[in-house]
């Protein structure tokens, strides 16, 4: 709908909107029109208090320089610019774009507990365990070099058995084990 103040008003006081939207709209020459579907709701803050643990602790794992925020935001149907927004503080997650976040960092996570339970045992021959650390290395959810610590070497080895077939590099089996544990701590709720 087009800009026309008294209208502006009344939305912003009937939904609880910010002063500076008056003038924001006001600028845009328009009012969205979502405000005017009917059985329009906007997202309501989180009270609970694990609701409020949850979003402290996304913010925190989404704040590691392993995590793709972009990527995981395509991957929980999240609009892209909600999750930085999010990280400053500029807007809240809803109940339903936060559990999306929390299933698709669980799910990280149980992939990598599964390579650590592999390596553990010493399997970093074992073409499962290989297969693993591929489809880990080809998520676009994560960026594998954080996720090795930029550890030039180790990102090298493990890039060239991936993209060129080559042998995985077994002598750094214990590195591998190490950078991904600690990874799996990061990626705690």
């Amino acid at each position: 709908m087009n800009y026309e103040e008294i209208i502006a008003r009344e939305i912003i006081d009937r939904f609880g909107l910010n002063a500076k939207t008056l003038s924001v709209w006001s600028y845009r020459g328009k009012i969205p029109d979502k405000y005017f579907k009917e059985g329009y709701k906007p997202p309501q803050k989180t009270e609970s208090e694990s609701q409020l643990q949850l979003l402290r602790d996304l913010k925190k794992i989404l704040n590691c320089d392993s995590i793709n925020k972009s990527a995981m935001a395509r991957q929980c149907k999240i609009k892209e610019q909600k999750l930085p927004d999010f990280l400053l503080g500029k807007t809240v997650l809803t109940d339903d774009e936060s559990l999306s976040l929390k299933k698709a960092i669980n799910k990280i996570r149980l992939e990598v507990r599964s390579i650590l339970d592999d390596l553990s045992v010493n399997r970093l021959k074992s073409e499962q365990t290989q297969k693993k650390i591929k489809d880990l290395y080809n998520r676009k959810e994560i960026h594998f070099y954080s996720v090795m610590k930029k550890d030039d070497e180790v990102y090298s080895k493990i890039n060239a058995a991936v993209i060129n077939r080559r042998v995985f590099p077994t002598e750094y089996c214990s590195t591998i084990e190490k950078y991904l544990f600690d990874f799996f701590i990061e990626l705690s709720l």
